[in-house]
């Protein structure tokens, strides 16, 4: 379930307790644990080895957050997708933000984004990200700001998402910014946009269906940015609007925009 919140609004997260697991005999089996609701034993998430490091969502929001105010970073929960078994919070960095095309409006501010799980798909996951206001675009780089992955098994170090953030923010305001600020000055018309499409559909670097989905924001400008596009930065924001809308899972959408924009800065140079 999805829920989105008000700034300063707290959702309750789902909890797991470890319980013990027996056979069709009523005999205990030895090594393993089924990771239950804490609310209802009988929802088992997951069977697990009993070394598996159990880490509440709740914790995960909690040190998080305590990350961002030790930093004295202004922060806004504006989502977040708890599943019982999974769990993804979303907070607004609004105080960190740039504005790309030399004071034109068209603001660009940090997000970061933490998951965890119970069902050992995934550990603690953080992921920092650039967040364009016009839309709901989530935009990125061909480098991650700043990203934590931690594996229950080998128990989690929480710590680390404190430095990650502090590193995203530094890439933010060293790289990313004046790197956009290269796509603003760079002139790609609707022409030579097209044509980068076809070749990376020929090239089969994304799925059909979000090439597909590229193809129609450029040659129709129906989407977020209706007007002439006329720079390298119009396409990077056709592309990133194309690809999050087109998926929801925002570590695919990460991966896909960092191909096709590896693709966009080679292209930049061989044109």
């Amino acid at each position: 379930m999805v829920f989105l919140v008000k700034p300063g609004e707290e959702q309750k997260l789902t909890g797991a307790v470890k319980v013990p697991i027996y056979n069709e005999h009523g005999k205990l089996i030895p090594n393993f644990v089924g990771i239950a609701d804490a609310d209802d034993n009988d929802k088992v998430f997951k069977i697990a080895t009993d070394k598996y490091a159990l880490v509440q969502h709740s914790d995960v929001r909690n040190v998080t957050v305590n990350a961002m105010e030790k930093l004295g970073i202004k922060h806004d929960l504006v989502r977040t997708t708890d599943t019982g078994k999974r769990m993804y919070l979303e907070f607004d960095l609004p105080t960190i933000k740039h504005d790309v095309g030399k004071s034109v409006g068209d603001i660009v501010n940090l997000r970061v984004g933490i998951g965890n799980s119970y069902d050992c798909t995934s550990g603690v996951r953080l992921d920092v990200y650039g967040h364009r206001l016009v839309c709901s675009n989530g935009m990125w780089v061909n480098q991650a700001f700043g990203s934590f992955y931690g594996r229950h098994a080998y128990g989690v170090d929480l710590d680390e998402i404190t430095k990650q953030i502090k590193h995203a923010i530094l890439i933010f305001e060293k790289d990313f910014c004046g790197l956009m600020e290269k796509y603003v000055e760079e002139p790609f018309d609707q022409y030579r946009a097209v044509e980068f499409v076809n070749s990376c559909k020929e090239a089969k670097i994304l799925p059909v269906r979000t090439m597909d989905a590229i193809a129609g924001l450029v040659e129709h400008r129906n989407g977020a940015d209706t007007g002439e596009l006329k720079t390298k930065w119009d396409l990077y924001n056709s592309i990133t609007e194309a690809i999050t809308h087109d998926n929801t899972n925002i570590f695919m959408q990460r991966d896909r925009i960092r191909k096709i924009v590896k693709r966009l800065d080679q292209y930049s140079f061989a044109a």
